[in-house]
């Protein structure tokens, strides 16, 4: 494959994107780097991605402008910002024949073939920082921090209770005054 390319899909900041470079470049050294981001990067062919587009327009975009140069290695920036998992995603999709993930903490990781023990190391970190998983383990050591979620949830239901049970309750019929009213001043008080 003489014109075989690697493509770096930046699925990260504008600020990250340089240092992103660099890591891939460790990746495949002999092939050019084509770099997919939504910021134009500092250096290398640049493929601009649309974040308001469908995935399906943004894989038709690159495949037009790589104009059937095959796709040797993706590569794809594990952030954790949910923003750029469309981005992420496009690189599973690019028909690579091997997908690689990079991180700003961890060594470059294999996607496709996969390479469980990276994986696990990059699941591990991410769990680690991971502010809702921080906050269950946080309930699970100390139990009493459960309690304002669970009151929470059933003052939800009991809620959601009483609003059916009053739909479903019989109208009581208007009260009917019988007879005349003795002449004077009548107060209406509202109530609920």
């Amino acid at each position: 494959m003489t014109n075989a390319v690697r493509i770096l899909f930046a699925s990260c900041a504008a600020e990250r994107v340089p240092h992103m470079i660099e890591a891939a470049r460790t990746i495949a050294p002999d092939l050019p780097l084509i770099v997919v981001s939504e910021f134009q990067p500092p250096e290398g062919e640049w493929i601009a991605y649309q974040p308001y587009q469908l995935a399906k327009e943004n894989l038709e975009r690159i495949r037009a402008k790589l104009s059937g140069r095959p796709v040797q290695v993706a590569i794809a920036v594990l952030e954790t910002d949910r923003q750029y998992a469309k981005l992420r995603g496009l690189a599973l999709q690019s028909g690579a024949r091997r997908v690689m993930a990079v991180s700003s903490e961890m060594a470059p990781v294999s996607l496709r073939p996969p390479d469980i023990a990276g994986l696990a190391r990059y699941a591990r970190v991410a769990l680690r920082r991971s502010a809702f998983v921080r906050r269950q383990m946080d309930r699970i050591r100390h139990p009493k921090q459960l309690q304002q979620p669970l009151f929470y949830r059933s003052a939800l239901v009991a809620g959601a209770i009483a609003s059916h049970l009053k739909r479903r309750a019989p109208k009581a019929p208007a009260a009917v005054v019988e007879g005349d009213l003795a002449p004077g001043i009548s107060v209406v008080i509202p109530s609920r």
